[in-house]
This record gives C-alpha cells, sequence and structure tokens, in this order.
C-alpha cells in the first residue's frame, strides 16, 4: 500500500505541469491527491513514532522540511522578475520594484494567500499552495488528538462527517459571501464542456479577501484532509481488511462514479461548488491507488519511473511555473530562430530538472537544520 503513493504523486504532478501548459482539463486536480495523501502521510508517520509525539518538535520539523525551498524559490521569482523587467524594460510594460517587494514580502511570511491579488500572481503562481500546505499542519495536531480518541469506524465516521460540515458550511460563505471563485475551477473538466459558471463579483474589487482566496486555507479542503488521516489509523488498526476495501472490484468503478459526480457539481451551480471538491478527492484518490497498483504488476518500470517524479514532486510544483515564467518572457526576446527556439525548450527542461535536484539535495542536507535550530533554539527544546 505505502509503495504506492511516490507512484501517486507523479501522476498528480504530471497533471499539474500539463495543466498550466495546455489549460482546460481536470489536471489542476492532482492538487487534491497531495492533500488527501499529506494527511494520509503524514498521520501514519505520527503513529509510528516510538516515542510519544511532542508538537513543538514536530511543528520544527515540518518547517525545516518544506520552508528553506520554498523561501529559496520566492527569492529566486522576485530576481527573475527584476531581470525580466530590466531586460523587456519599455512604457508599455511598467516595474515597480515596490510592488515585486511586496509579492515578496507577503510570499515569505506566507501572507500571500490572504488576497486574491497576490494569491496567483505571476511569476509562480504555484506558491499559493505552501501557506495552504502550512494552514493544515496548523490544524493537525487537534485534528490527530480527535481522530486517536475514537475507538473505531463509527467514531472515525463521525469526525469525517464534521470535518465535512466545516469544509461545506466555510465554502458556502466564501462563495455567497466573498464572491469566492475555488482556485482553478476556470479550467473546467474538459474544454468542450465549457467552464463553470463565474463568481458573483458582488463586492468591490478594493476587498481582498474574496474569489480564490478565501480557498487557500485549510478549512476549504477540511474533509479531504482529513479523509487522509483516517485512512492512516484505519491502515494502522487493521491493515488487511483496510487493503481489502480498498482495492475490492468495485473501488475502481466507484472511484471513477464518485470522482466524475464531483466534476459534475462544477457545472451544476455555485451551490453545487460546496461539496465538489470534496466529492472529487474522494473519487479520484480511489481510482488513482488503485490504478498504482495495476501500474506495479503490469508495467514495473513505468511505475518506478513514475515514483521517482512524485519523490520529486515538491520540488517540481516550486519550480515549474517559475521556469515557465522566465521561458515565456526570455522566449519573446530570443525567438530569433528555429534553433533558438529549440534551444529555450531544452534549457527550460534541463533547469526545472537542475532546479528540482537542487531543491531535493538541499532538503537533504543538514543546512536547513542549522538555520531553523539555531534561529529557533528555543522551540526545539521539549
Amino acid at each position: 500500500m505505502l509503495g504506492l503513493l511516490d507512484f501517486c504523486k507523479g501522476v498528480a504532478i504530471v497533471w499539474i505541469v500539463l495543466v498550466h501548459a495546455l489549460r482546460g482539463w481536470f489536471g489542476w486536480q492532482g492538487v487534491h491527491i497531495f492533500i488527501v495523501l499529506g494527511g494520509f502521510t503524514l498521520t501514519y508517520a505520527s503513529l509510528h513514532r516510538a516515542e510519544p509525539l511532542a508538537w513543538r518538535q514536530w511543528y520544527l520539523r515540518r518547517a525545516e522540511r518544506i520552508l528553506p525551498s520554498y523561501w529559496l524559490i520566492a527569492v529566486s521569482g522576485f530576481l527573475v522578475v527584476v531581470l525580466v523587467a530590466t531586460l523587456n524594460a519599455n512604457e508599455k510594460n511598467p516595474f515597480s520594484l515596490s510592488v515585486a517587494a511586496w509579492k515578496l514580502f507577503t510570499d515569505l511570511t506566507l501572507l500571500r494567500n490572504f488576497s486574491y491579488k497576490t494569491m496567483l500572481a505571476d511569476p509562480n503562481s504555484a506558491l499559493w499552495f505552501v501557506p495552504l500546505i502550512v494552514s493544515f499542519y496548523l490544524l493537525f495536531p487537534w485534528l490527530y488528538s480527535l481522530i486517536s480518541k475514537q475507538r473505531g469506524v463509527k467514531g472515525w465516521i463521525k469526525i469525517l462527517l464534521v470535518a465535512a460540515v466545516i469544509e461545506f458550511v466555510y465554502r458556502a460563505v466564501a462563495i455567497y459571501w466573498l464572491d469566492g471563485m475555488p482556485v482553478a475551477y476556470g479550467h473546467g473538466f474538459f474544454k468542450l464542456l465549457g467552464r463553470p459558471a463565474n463568481a458573483l463579483n458582488e463586492i468591490p474589487e478594493t476587498f481582498a479577501f474574496q474569489l480564490w482566496a478565501p480557498f487557500g486555507f485549510a478549512p476549504s479542503r477540511l474533509g479531504e484532509f482529513a479523509l487522509g488521516m483516517i485512512g492512516a489509523f484505519a491502515l494502522l488498526r487493521d491493515g488487511a481488511k483496510f487493503e481489502h476495501a480498498l482495492f475490492s472490484r468495485w473501488s475502481v468503478p466507484g472511484g471513477l462514479a464518485l470522482w466524475l459526480c464531483g466534476n459534475a457539481f462544477l457545472y451544476a451551480g455555485r451551490w453545487a461548488w460546496v461539496f465538489a471538491d470534496f466529492v472529487i478527492a474522494a473519487g479520484l484518490v480511489l481510482w488513482v491507488v488503485n490504478v498504482a497498483r495495476l501500474v506495479q504488476r503490469a508495467m514495473p518500470k513505468l511505475f518506478r519511473g513514475m515514483s521517482r517524479l512524485g519523490v520529486w514532486s515538491y520540488y517540481i510544483f516550486l519550480t515549474h511555473l517559475l521556469v515557465g515564467y522566465a521561458h515565456a518572457n526570455l522566449y519573446t526576446l530570443w525567438m530569433s530562430s528555429i534553433t533558438m527556439v529549440v534551444l529555450m525548450l531544452v534549457l527550460t527542461l534541463a533547469l526545472m530538472v537542475a532546479a528540482s535536484w537542487l531543491l531535493l539535495r538541499l532538503d537533504r542536507s543538514s543546512l536547513p537544520k542549522l538555520i531553523f535550530r539555531r534561529s529557533l533554539g528555543g522551540l526545539s527544546r521539549p
């Protein structure tokens, strides 16, 4: 079971990269895979700790795991914007250093998602996902404590229902009171089906926390995250029964039906947006995990390759849009010949691979620990 997760993450990151390149299809839903599996892996690792959980230490380790790479990419994005502005300065494309510096500040302080103007801003709109994950981290000890107190399936279902209701209420408020437009819904399912409805657009543009901004925080996806957490508890309690249910003959058709139903909610109206993400996530993860198992048995080389991408997925997620932004802007300056076009494409791919590899090496080095242990030494002591 655990050996399938990297494959699922690999599928998710390929979808996300392609949807940013192609647009207009369901690849954006790879984010749902990351959220559900994030809840699962965090919980499973916590349940298998030899010593009792110390939450201050846990928070410190999570910060060491995700923030150094994130901050490095945020600073790199600022430098890329300055470089592009320097090379392409003209009256039609005015550059404001103060605006760029403010965006950098919101990234470094994890405040990007509080405004729709910064949440999906260039040069790297993918960074919105990191504050979302951090908001899940803040809630994780509370959820973990609640779930661990339950004695069995009935208690877990009760917690899942409560988490789902919180998600639905929050999303309803966001959609109807904050002109909410869930992240990436503009992509729809397939281009031939058109686009979902627009946001209500009833409050002034000067109000920052509207449109997609409310969906950059944990309550908008709480049911999905709790679903992954409960899955980890179920696997630990009775792994054979859990895997039997997960890989039953009805899992793939049932998962596909649930997933398609969730996608139908995209077009049913704003009221259906309240439930769409949770339904999409539940069905999607169910059938993707089963596909992972099938590929593992039938095409082991493909399975290993996709799993390798899964290991790199966080770093690819951080870098791909920034590299794409640099490519798109420099391409317009240097597209003088076919040779230059091909060279730019090759360099873009090579740069994304190199950047992801460097970030992976950074996270596996001792540098993040040295930075956090010295600057936050008081938190590292129990």
